[in-house]
Parts: structure tokens; sequence; C-alpha cells
């Protein structure tokens, strides 16, 4: 219950950088453990990817809930808009009809990328969107594994 306090609780803060906020997470870890990391995952790919095996690599189970927001998913724009990185405030125009296609298709890659590295790496990878909230999320979560380790 501590967790989810801590959830309700947290606040979003400004860019983050991944690789370096496991690395000091796993120098604190004293014995094994089971680890979820909930993150929209936009970061350098080959850094978060390197940590969580060195995590991995280390004796610990782990559990990446990778969240994007339905926006991000879905793309719903259909005209001329102004994009805002949440972290860093800077801004992008562009046409949305013209960079949907492309913009779908880099977002299948990045979505592919991590869900075959957490597969090879025996890390269980979800994905799912803001629209849900994360305490389900992890219920559920924590069930399905709960019923897997009982069959």
């Amino acid at each position: 219950y501590r967790i989810l306090a801590a959830l309700e609780t947290a606040a979003p803060g400004k860019e983050t950088a991944i690789a370096p906020l496991l690395a000091a997470f796993s120098a604190n870890l004293k014995r094994r453990s089971f680890i979820i990391l909930i993150s929209d995952l936009l970061d350098d790919q080959e850094k978060v990817s390197r940590a969580l095996r060195l995590l991995k690599g280390a004796g610990h189970e782990l559990a990446v809930f990778h969240i994007l927001d339905d926006e991000e998913v879905n793309f719903p724009y259909s005209c001329a808009s102004r994009f805002v990185d949440m972290e860093t405030g800077q801004t992008l125009a562009a046409d949305a009809v013209s960079v949907r296609v492309e913009y779908k298709k880099n977002l299948a890659e990045f979505l592919n990328r991590y869900r075959a590295f957490c597969r090879d790496a025996g890390i269980e990878f979800v994905t799912t969107t803001t629209s849900k909230p994360v305490e389900k999320l992890l219920l559920e979560f924590l069930t399905r594994r709960e019923m897997r380790k009982r069959a």
C-alpha cells in the first residue's frame, strides 16, 4: 500500500534520464528484487536497454510498463499543429496529415525494439496508455503473475 500512496502523490518532473536513475537504484539494492519500471521510455533506447540488462544480469526480476498518452498512440490530429515537448518546452510546427504515416511507423518501430529487447532479455513488457489507471494496471498484472506462479 505504501507503493500506491507514493504513486498517488508523485508529480511529473522535467526532463529525465532513465538509465542513470536505474544505475543509481541498482547500486542501492542489497538483495535480488522484483523491479517494475513505469515510464514512457522516451529516452536513449540503447542506454535504457543497457541499464535494464545490467539489472537483469544482477539477478533481479524486471517488468517494464510502457505508458504513452492516447494522443501519442493514436495521433488524432488532422491539420497544421504546434506540438510542445512536455519536458523541455520545445515546440515543433507540422502538418499532422503529412507526418502521420511516418510518425506511426517510427512509433511502431520504437515499440517493437523495446518489445523484442525485453522478450530476449526475459523482462516482462506491458504497453498501455494513460487512459487506464496505473493502479488497475498493476493489480491486473500482479494478479496474472501470481496465477502463473501457482500454475
